[in-house]
């Protein structure tokens, strides 16, 4: 069962801005462009969303085990996807995507995905881009015997 402040944080971030008169449509929560949002407010929002999230995957692999199982793989390439969907993003707005936003979303994540695909299928991918240590090592090691 979700704790009451999570349910409150979640609350705050949905509702937060119409109920409280904000200008903002949401709590601005952005710390890559230094945006911070409402001091200490956005940061429980936030906080309480992200255990919100994690509460509803347990949920879901639990009750629907088949959708868990199906939905694993894009679980596994989700730090792939949070850093390369936004150049996909842009490229595909050089292309003359931007206007169509669920196209954009759709595509800069499937792209995203595929190139974790592609990462997966090489030793030098595996080790260099997705922190497997046993494929680093295997490079390791050939490095060394050609020293010798």
């Amino acid at each position: 069962m979700l704790s009451l402040p999570v349910c409150i944080a979640a609350i705050f971030y949905v509702f937060g801005d119409r109920s409280l008169g904000w200008r903002h449509s949401s709590l601005p929560y952005d710390m890559k462009a230094g945006v911070y949002g409402v001091p200490v407010l956005s940061l429980l929002a936030a906080l309480g969303l992200i255990v919100v999230l994690v509460y509803l995957s347990k949920q879901i692999s639990q009750k629907v085990p088949r959708l868990a199982q199906k939905m694993a793989p894009v679980g596994q390439a989700s730090m792939v996807i949070m850093y390369m969907h936004i150049p996909f993003r842009n490229l595909l707005m050089a292309l003359d995507l931007g206007q169509q936003k669920l196209a954009l979303v759709v595509l800069s994540t499937t792209f995203s995905f595929a190139f974790y695909v592609l990462l997966r299928r090489f030793v030098w991918g595996r080790a260099l881009f997705l922190g497997s240590k046993a494929d680093f090592m295997l490079i390791l090691n050939r490095f060394q015997r050609r020293a010798v």
